[in-house]
């Protein structure tokens, strides 16, 4: 018997009704699972943890952990929880304005999923998922997990879906409340119930008919077609009282399908509050019958001792095959099983069977040869197609165990080993387990002893992460075949350690396998070349990848560059809308994006064409690699890109624009309603989309340029940088580009330059009056906008390279510029330096009394601005190479400013170390007794004051000059110092 303990609402206080009824709760939990082991028991939470105006869960905080360890279960495995409205953040992000979001979402519900809006939601939970994450039910790594639909899976035995509900719930009405449905019916989310086919059920804040009327059938229709079982919510604060309300209507597929609609008590006391019905609910789950039935306990506040039973709920199925009890279609007619049941992401033994032995028409084998992908029947035959040596290597590392990745280009040949790898391991009676492609869940169950699991083209999600850990830390056999590029993408965005993982590279053809392509061709198709000569563009094929002989082998063709050309010339003839899909493929490739197969679909309904049609139309061109569709070799990607998109290509200028337009909004659907991971990789493929603007028309270029930027501006300053590196080569895009950023304000003063540069280089005139021009951005942007101490310096520097210094008495002339911002903007010292440089430049050091000199300046930004230490040292070293060192008791000379600077103003190592080589050159290297002399100011810089390795050396080198070496054990030597730096001060190199 499983106990699933479920309570909600918990709005704990400090009040004595709660006290009692908080012991009662334990006491009643101790009792009844006492003999209860650990794996046979779990606890569910459907919100509300604390009160709105409460701005921490310290009480939620210590009721659950008590709960816990009454229960005695693990908070990681056992404890699921879900946020409740009560439970948004007191300091919601200025940046995010709730209660206008909420009114506008209400109003529109079509428009949950535009403009970042989910993501705005999200933000308002941090106290929330900061809880969580402390009381460790979610990690830290979980990002926003915590808030987010998605699946968690108890102990290998239950599913369960978490949807936020609360999501537009302000407290003003219990109806028409909101989840993330889009991610809740996501193909993502059907995979993560279905794995293990373990039964489902749902949790949420909200009773099922609290939620707005559209999402309820939303929800209803994915219930049905993934057997979800019950659904457990709270918020109402009493037991569901009416009866139509009580369950579900899912459909009538086999008469009427429901499923229970459980709300739960309020699971705390409180005095004043005489509407609530307090208590909690244990579901009672025969796993062996498939059966769970409820039991209500009731805490009353007239009878405070102890919990009270309160009747039991109608009984509910919950079984390991909820197609029976949810009427879910069987989808057993594929005839292949798996290690988990049907429906699983991987194939078996059983699977495998039938393609044993069966035999092979010898069109199947053209085909093969011709560019199709090789069958499962061309794989298990024997001498019918090439066995290369790499297949019995893969076949002894299978037995020998380990996690291997096969790594190469694409169309080397690596599924096709794999397949016959897999075949040989059939035929020696392994325990194997083909990746079907698609739904990768993680291994859990009892897998049987020796298996060898083979996973081509794994997606770039954390389940294969999770798969990959576990095959390591259990020690499965695991093999993975990768290409190159994608594997180290991989690596890097999951954060993949090889330590031990072995990596196996595709090797190149040798003289027997060529001669054996050379005998597959001409054994099955009539060809023009002789036996030798196809051996030889098997061999030595300067393309240098397989699939490229293939393609020489068995055309009339020269080069791959004629083939792509004829391949197109067909495509248009034949099918246009076939030809526009590559393209697609093919843009995307070229700027690192990839086409899903559900992208693929919509590509297809855009075109007119069902992906069916699609994936005929381009049987031989492409390939569905795992979860993409993708071209078969980087080569033919980059040759079909010039045929179709370079000038004279085949494509029209409003065909080009509509296929990067497509590509972006597919990219702009997936980053809006994606979170963690998969939204960071949406954005990668965003801004690498971006490199295509310049096929674009003026028109489009301009529009789509606005898009991105209107879905990257939440996003931190960083990404300016990524946007930036995708149209550098472009000018025109990066003057669109640069001129959306000025328009909103993102004053980046590197960007500014380039635009500015960009303009002088192409003509415009540097006239302040004349709007964009150079002059013109860069005054509104220091001037009107605000600009930074970079932006005022770009200005002052640009405008003295194009008309000198000019007068302070005219505007915007250099010096105006760097006056006003020194005197009125409270820039940086790096402005007050430039100014004074320039001065000193134009018009030599000048005098202290008078304003505007370099000296007048130098003084200003040190004495009064509190400049930085680059601005005392440019001081000193300018009054030095005046007047000379002076004398310390004198004002303003180089002395006296490197002693003020060093002594009182936190001077860095640079400076400490220009005032000790005055000194020495001034006087010599002095006593250490004697203050502010050379050694004086050296020891005092290094022992006191944190001195860089510089400092340190050039102290122990004017030791060795003026006394030698001298010994380790007397102090101040130069050996004591190099020895002190090094163990002691950490110095570098």
């Amino acid at each position: 018997m499983i106990y699933l303990l479920h309570i909600s609402d918990l709005h704990l206080v400090a009040d004595p009704q709660w006290n009692n009824m908080k012991n009662a709760i334990l006491e009643s939990v101790r009792e009844t699972l006492r003999e209860v082991p650990l794996g046979e028991k779990l606890l569910v939470i459907t919100g509300d943890f604390h009160n709105f105006i409460q701005d921490n869960f310290v009480y939620a905080e210590e009721f659950v952990l008590s709960l816990v360890k009454a229960m005695g279960i693990d908070l990681e495995k056992d404890v699921f929880v879900i946020p409740g409205n009560h439970d948004v953040s007191n300091n919601i992000p200025g940046e995010v304005d709730r209660e206008a979001l909420l009114d506008f979402i209400k109003r529109n519900p079509e428009k949950l999923y535009q403009n970042n809006r989910i993501d705005k939601l999200l933000e308002c939970y941090k106290g929330y998922e900061e809880f969580v994450k402390k009381i460790e039910i979610y990690k830290e790594t979980d990002d926003r997990k915590p808030v987010t639909t998605h699946v968690r899976t108890w102990r290998g035995k239950l599913n369960l879906l978490h949807l936020n509900t609360a999501l537009v719930a302000d407290g003003s009405e219990k109806t028409g409340q909101m989840a993330d449905t889009l991610t809740a019916t996501s193909q993502e989310i059907r995979d993560e119930l279905r794995r293990g086919n373990l039964p489902c059920i749902a949790i949420g804040h909200n009773s099922f008919y609290d939620l707005e009327e559209n999402q309820r059938n939303e929800l209803a229709g994915m219930f049905l077609q993934e057997g979800v079982c019950a659904y457990l919510s709270g918020d109402r604060h009493q037991k569901n009282r009416k009866r139509e309300e009580k369950s579900i209507v899912l459909g009538e597929e086999k008469g009427t399908v429901t499923i229970p609609n459980v709300v739960g008590y309020r699971t705390s006391a409180d005095k004043s509050d005489t509407y609530s019905d307090f208590g909690m609910i244990w579901h009672l789950w025969d796993e062996q019958a498939g059966t769970v039935r409820m039991k209500y306990m009731r805490w009353d506040p007239d009878d405070q001792g102890k919990m009270h039973e309160d009747g039991e709920g109608d009984p509910y199925k919950l079984k390991s095959d909820p197609r029976e009890q949810a009427g879910k279609k069987e989808a057993a007619d594929s005839g292949e099983r798996s290690l988990y049941g049907n429906g699983s992401c991987w194939m078996t033994k059983e699977a495998l069977s039938e393609w044993n032995d069966k035999a092979v028409k010898q069109n199947e084998i053209r085909n093969f040869l011709l560019g199709k992908r090789c069958s499962w029947k061309l794989a298990f035959s024997e001498n019918l197609i090439v066995e290369r040596d790499i297949v019995n290597d893969l076949y002894q590392k299978a037995c020998e165990g380990g996690v291997y990745v096969l790594l190469g280009p694409g169309g080397e040949g690596k599924t096709t080993a794999l397949m016959q790898m897999c075949a040989k391991l059939f035929r020696e009676g392994a325990n194997v387990f083909y990746y079907r492609g698609h739904g990768l869940s993680e291994l859990s169950g009892n897998i049987p002893d020796h298996s060898v699991f083979i996973l081509d083209n794994p997606p770039e999600r954390p389940v294969f992460k999770k798969v990959l850990d576990k095959a390591i830390e259990e020690g499965i056999t695991l093999i993975i075949g990768s290409r190159e590029n994608e594997w180290n993408l991989l690596k890097q965005s999951l954060h993949i350690s090889v330590r031990d993982i072995q990596e196996v590279r595709m090797p190149k053809l040798c003289a027997k396998e060529a001669w054996g392509f050379a005998d597959c061709v001409c054994n099955n198709l009539k060809h023009m070349k002789e036996r030798k000569e196809i051996k030889d563009i098997f061999l030595t094929n300067s393309y240098g990848f397989l699939y490229a002989a293939m393609l020489l082998a068995v055309n009339k063709a020269e080069s791959l560059e004629e083939i792509a050309h004829q391949i197109i010339e067909n495509l248009s003839h034949m099918s246009h809308p076939g030809m526009l899909l590559l393209a697609h493929i093919v843009l995307a490739e070229k700027c690192g994006a990839k086409l899903t197969k559900e992208n693929f679909r919509k590509v297809c309904e855009k075109l007119k064409m069902s992906p069916q049609e699609g994936s005929r139309a381009l049987s031989r061109e492409i390939r569905l690699n795992g979860e993409n569709y993708q071209t078969r070799h980087e080569v033919i990607s980059n040759l079909f890109y010039r045929e179709l998109f370079s000038d004279g290509g085949r494509l029209s200028q409003e065909e080009t624009d509509k296929i990067l337009t497509g590509l972006l909004e597919l990219k702009f659907g997936q980053y809006d309603r994606t979170y963690g991971l998969f939204k960071k990789l949406a954005l990668k493929e965003i801004t690498g989309l971006c490199k295509g603007l310049s096929l674009t028309s003026l028109e489009t270029c301009q529009y789509l340029v606005d898009r991105v930027l209107d879905e990257i501006k939440t996003q931190p300053k960083e990404i300016y940088d990524k946007l930036f590196s995708a149209v550098k080569q472009d000018e025109r895009t990066q003057l669109i580009l640069f001129r959306q950023f000025f328009d909103r304000r993102w004053l980046l003063t590197q960007y500014l330059k380039i635009w500015c540069d960009l303009l002088r280089k192409k003509g415009d005139s540097w006239d302040v009056t004349e709007e964009y021009s150079p002059a013109w951005i860069l005054r509104k942007a220091c001037v009107e906008k605000d600009g930074v101490s970079d932006t005022w310096m770009l200005w002052a520097k640009m405008e003295e390279k194009e008309r000198g210094a000019g007068e302070y008495s005219k505007e915007n002339t250099a010096r105006w510029i760097y006056r006003k911002a020194c005197e009125e903007k409270h820039v940086e010292g790096q402005v007050w330096l430039a100014w004074a440089q320039l001065e000193e430049k134009e018009r030599g050091a000048g005098e202290y009394s008078k304003e505007n000199t370099a000296r007048w300046i130098y003084r200003k930004a040190c004495e009064e601005k509190h400049a930085e230490s680059k601005v005392w040292l440019a001081w000193g070293k300018m009054e030095e190479k005046e007047r000379g060192a002076g004398e310390y008791s004198k004002e303003n000379t180089a002395l006296w400013i490197y002693r003020k600077a060093c002594l009182e103003k936190g001077a860095n190592s640079a400076v400490w170390a220009a005032w000790a080589q005055l000194e020495e050159k001034e006087r010599g290297a002095g006593e250490y007794s004697e203050e502010n002399t050379a050694l004086w100011i050296y020891r005092k810089a290094c022992l006191e004051k944190g001195a860089d390795g510089a400092v340190w050396t050039a102290w122990a080198h004017l030791e060795e000059r003026e006394r030698g070496a001298g010994e380790y054990s007397e102090e101040n030597t130069a050996l004591w110092i190099y020895r002190k730096a090094c163990l002691e001060k950490g110095a570098d190199g």
